[in-house]
């Protein structure tokens, strides 16, 4: 009976406060250390081992990891004060932020760290790894895990495939598994005596939340079990703190839109339909989350697409099962309300608005399941932990192709001298001034070109912003234009564009609409 107990998610009543901490010993520093090291171990392995690469010749091979990379280039040199990085011209409604789509905080926090330690085309692997690393070290130090539990986590984030994947690139998701782990060893001191836990830490945690969606504004979704759990202490009914959840979360929307260049996707098309029609508008978000739940269920989509897709259905039954045999006020209830706000709201909002499909529901989805199989670890919930490890050891081939054919087919191929070269063509003529009209440092280009990896010569400090139908161009404000054919043909006889020069990626302009004239008078 104690050992169905124990697998069904009994846990040992917590310390009281102010008892001693759990000791570790030699075999719980050494476990410890050897799982903070994982990341980057297991990246190293994959490349050089698996791979047969050398993990000094990574460049960005995406077009986020591209933009992702000269953002934080940008910020680096030039701070708040470089160009702008938007779609047809269109930036944040804050006129500060001149950064892409996904916002500010990604570009800010590593164009930092990028101050502090450099920033070279392979850099984003290494702070990657590292931020992971000191992540679980907080978890760690947080959770206070005995020797099963170690060899859990360090099972978990061995075989937690969308980590790997991920981890030797520029693009956000190694950010939100951090984040991810930061979260889990939090909420695993407020699921377990959220009553005696300090108003600074309760502080602190909420202040975390709040910046965390400035980077990932689903984050916001913390809230509630975050004000759930600590109602005893805010003297909030349930309702209440629901309503309070909600007013942070509309508000980290909103300052998360204003501070974001605008993009167009679903959600900006329904609300342009919308304010036609509501009924086109309803119609079409009918036939949208159909076709979500459609291919949520697709057998014919990638492996760990529907492994991932799975995982997530398997910790939102547990989470119910919690829920549904506990009280909020209990500890299992506390838990089973975080696995359901991150998990849960995240799965709706993505049906609703986002896309089931490439890997797009697979990235947004990884990292609130890293937080819930962190929630099982510390909270001893082996049988439903078990669970989910034994399809991510199923999915090791599936990871290895998709890592080999997919992720990196040419990501350790030497282009410095491609992107030296392209540097060169344009050194002459494109080159960032501490100009306060960002316009002045920007580079317009259409979509292929700017998505280009040669564009990484482009210098630190000039934005690159793109577009795809030149009709929806306005008056042009960027400074610099390189155009291929199509859009030489439609741009290139505009008033105040000048033709400069042939390079590999287009025809290179200048705007000079707005340039003071060349005084010819006697």
């Amino acid at each position: 009976m104690s050992f169905i107990k124990r697998m069904l998610g009994s846990t040992p009543e917590s310390p009281g406060k102010g008892e001693p901490r759990r000791p570790f010993g030699a075999v719980e520093t050494f476990l410890s250390l050897a799982i903070i090291l994982l990341p980057v171990l297991v990246s190293l392995w994959l490349v050089t081992v698996h791979l047969g690469a050398d993990p000094r010749a990574y460049a960005p091979q995406w077009s986020d990891e591209i933009y992702n990379w000269h953002q934080i280039a940008t910020f680096r040199v030039a701070g708040f004060d470089g160009g702008y990085y938007t779609v047809n011209e269109e930036p944040s409604p804050l006129g500060f932020s001149r950064f892409y789509a996904h916002g500010p905080a990604y570009p800010v926090l590593l164009g930092t760290l990028g101050r502090i330690f450099g920033w070279e085309i392979n850099s984003a692997p290494i702070v990657s790894a590292t931020l992971t690393g000191l992540a679980l070290l907080f978890f760690i130090w947080v959770s206070r895990p005995d020797r099963t539990q170690l060899l859990l986590l360090g099972l978990a984030v061995l075989t937690f495939w969308p980590m790997h994947i991920y981890m030797a690139t520029d693009m956000r998701l190694s950010l939100f598994d951090a984040v991810a782990i930061v979260f889990a060893a939090l909420f695993y001191r407020t699921i377990k005596d959220p009553d005696t836990t300090s108003t600074r830490f309760l502080v602190g945690f909420a202040l975390l939340i709040g910046l965390a969606t400035l980077s990932k504004l689903t984050w916001s979704f913390l809230f509630i079990p975050l004000l759930l759990q600590i109602r005893g202490r805010t003297s909030l009914s349930v309702v209440q703190s629901l309503g309070l959840a909600a007013v942070l979360i509309l508000c980290a929307f909103g300052i998360h839109n204003q501070l974001a260049a605008p993009y167009p996707n679903f959600a900006s098309r329904l609300l342009e339909t919308s304010r036609i029609s509501l009924t086109q508008g309803f119609s079409l978000l009918l036939d949208h989350v159909w076709l979500s739940l459609s291919r949520f269920v697709d057998p014919s989509h990638h492996t760990l697409w529907l492994v991932l897709r799975l995982q997530i259905m398997i910790t939102l039954a547990w989470a119910c099962f919690l829920l549904a045999k506990n009280s909020l006020d209990d500890a299992r209830g506390r838990e089973g309300t975080v696995i359901l706000a991150s998990t849960g709201l995240l799965l709706i909002m993505t049906v609703l608005l986002y896309e089931v499909f490439g890997w797009r529901d697979f990235r947004l989805l990884a990292p609130v399941l890293l937080l819930s199989m962190l929630i099982f670890i510390a909270q001893r919930r082996y049988l439903v932990l078990g669970l989910l490890l034994a399809i991510n050891v199923i999915a090791t081939p599936s990871f290895l192709g998709a890592y080999t054919f997919l992720f990196s087919s040419t990501r350790y191929e030497s282009v410095s001298s491609e992107i030296q070269a392209f540097a060169d063509e344009i050194a002459p003529v494109i080159k960032f001034d501490a100009n306060p009209d960002g316009w002045q440092n920007t580079i317009l280009a259409e979509l292929e070109i700017a998505t280009d990896r040669k564009m990484l010569g482009v210098p630190a400090g000039i934005g690159i912003s793109w577009f795809k139908f030149p009709p929806r161009l306005g008056e042009i404000k960027s400074r610099y234009l390189l155009l291929d054919g199509r859009s030489r043909f439609a741009l290139g006889q505009r008033p105040g564009l000048r033709y400069i020069k042939a390079t590999t990626l287009g025809d290179l302009y200048v705007n000079q609409t707005g340039d003071e004239k060349e005084d010819t008078s006697p």
